[in-house]
């Protein structure tokens, strides 16, 4: 195996700052995002945008470098559901994969038939293509896989649906929130 940390998902907004936190951290390491940026042209294309303007991967990268005088963060525009995926595997050899890569909106998936299949496809054919390839090509790899099942677990508390007043560090919302959120 190699010094490479993949980061499957790295665009998105778990994965960014962990390739950030963990290129920081592990400056001799080889730190690469893999991100189709599938989210990002899904929002604009549903009508929305960002309520915080997102820089583009190469855009970010920079900035990185510039403040943390390092080059260890880098960045591939590739879908993990195609066979490239095993590639990559193959010729990086990563000794560790976090897999963030996925359709994480429930309201998505519940929008319309058609994207309800794409998030079961996308979600279950992205991992057993990663499954198969570290079998293959690195199995004493780490494989660290994040979905959205920790937005929805249930933490000792009921999980609100629709709207409710949420509460933090002893404040109350002054408008109910939906949860979870919706796309219309």
């Amino acid at each position: 195996m190699s010094n490479t940390i993949l980061i499957l998902g790295g665009d998105g907004y778990y994965g960014w700052p962990l390739a950030m936190k963990i290129a920081a951290k592990y400056p001799a390491q080889k730190v690469l995002i893999v991100d189709n940026e599938w989210r990002r042209n899904t929002v604009k294309d549903l009508g929305f945008q960002s309520l915080i303007p997102i820089a583009s991967p190469d855009a970010r990268i920079a900035a990185f470098t510039r403040i943390h005088k390092q080059a260890n963060l880098h960045y591939i525009n590739m879908d993990v559901n195609s066979p490239h995926l095993e590639e990559l595997i193959a010729n990086e050899k990563p000794y560790t994969i976090f897999h963030l890569a996925q359709q994480c909106s429930a309201a998505y998936s519940m929008k319309g038939i058609e994207e309800a299949l794409f998030t079961v496809n996308n979600n279950e054919q992205g991992n057993m293509r990663l499954i198969w390839a570290v079998r293959k090509h690195v199995p004493d790899a780490h494989l660290i896989k994040l979905g959205s099942f920790g937005e929805y677990a249930q933490g000792g508390i009921d999980i609100a649906e629709g709207y409710f007043l949420p509460e933090h560090k002893g404040k109350v919302a002054t408008q109910p929130m939906p949860f979870p959120p919706r796309i219309k």
